[in-house]
């Protein structure tokens, strides 16, 4: 966020560095507040004679000496005199720049001696203690992440620290040429360790599916418009048909043609026959042990 001047005037004090932490309210920098203090000497004063002048207005109007009109005049010169020392105390408040949002100082525009000219900047914060993360989803996912509620994500300069995106956003249009829609995740940083223009990998579930059975991607065959895998019976190849669903890494979910439990060849598949006699050297029982 810019901070820039609301008034014009010499800066006398800066009381931040660039890097520095500031809570929201802290003041940042003093603007030469001798002019504005002048200024409000003389509104003070003319909303003082004024109040005067109309206390002694009342008691001729309450006698009926003056006319109801001129009693109108004075009451109005009471309002405009308090109006403009309202205005004198607040270009006054002004002369101390203060931090609208906590953050830290990303840049200071301005330096001690600096005449500064109304929305002139002065500073720019960054508030860290939150920070945004953007994702491109192709138009063909849009659908599946529009009710997502967290991400997991990956922050590589971090040493592959693993955080939480919360789901902030989801533009309604592309942002570019490549077709690809703009999702907003907000993550807390309370320790300032995320910087702005870090890169992050998102690992993004689109859909769940309970109660499935997967195998190995490798351990399907496909031939022609055949897809099957080889499964164990009784030291027996036996060639099951098989439809696939969704993709994950290195596993592929069976929709049709494969029970929970059955023992799937995982090497020399590709070598063996229906029937083939098989002699089993190794049973994995862990998914993971295939790919050691």
């Amino acid at each position: 966020m810019s901070v820039l001047a609301k008034i014009q005037g010499t800066v006398i004090e800066m009381n931040v560095s660039e890097g520095d932490k500031v809570a929201k309210g802290q003041v940042i920098a003093h603007i030469d507040p001798a002019d504005f203090l002048i200024a409000l000497e003389g509104a003070r004063a003319t909303f003082e004679l004024a109040a005067a002048n109309q206390k002694r207005t009342k008691t001729l109007f309450d006698k009926g000496i003056i006319p109801p009109a001129e009693m109108e005049t004075i009451e109005a010169q009471v309002k405009t005199s308090k109006a403009e020392l309202k205005k004198a105390q607040l270009m006054l408040s002004r002369c101390e720049i203060t931090a609208p949002i906590s953050g830290v100082i990303r840049r200071l525009d301005a330096k001690e001696g600096l005449l500064l000219n109304v929305f002139d900047p002065i500073a720019e914060i960054l508030e860290i203690d939150k920070v945004k993360a953007v994702v491109g989803i192709p138009e063909s996912d849009v659908a599946l992440v529009r009710n997502i509620e967290d991400v997991a994500l990956t922050i590589q300069a971090l040493n592959d620290r693993e955080i939480v995106g919360r789901f902030h956003f989801l533009a309604s249009s592309p942002d570019n040429g490549a077709r690809l829609y703009r999702l907003e995740l907000e993550i807390d940083n309370k320790d300032n360790c995320i910087l702005p223009g870090m890169f992050f990998r998102a690992q993004i579930v689109k859909r769940t599916i309970k109660d499935t059975v997967a195998v190995p991607l490798f351990t399907v065959i496909k031939r022609q418009d055949r897809q099957y895998v080889y499964i164990e019976e009784n030291g027996v190849a036996r060639q099951l048909p098989v439809e696939l669903g969704i993709i994950e890494d290195w596993r592929v979910q069976v929709t049709e043609g494969l029970s929970y439990g059955s023992r799937i060849v995982v090497e020399g598949h590709r070598d063996i026959d229906q029937g083939h006699k098989l002699n089993v050297v190794r049973v994995i029982n862990d998914p993971l042990e295939v790919l050691l």
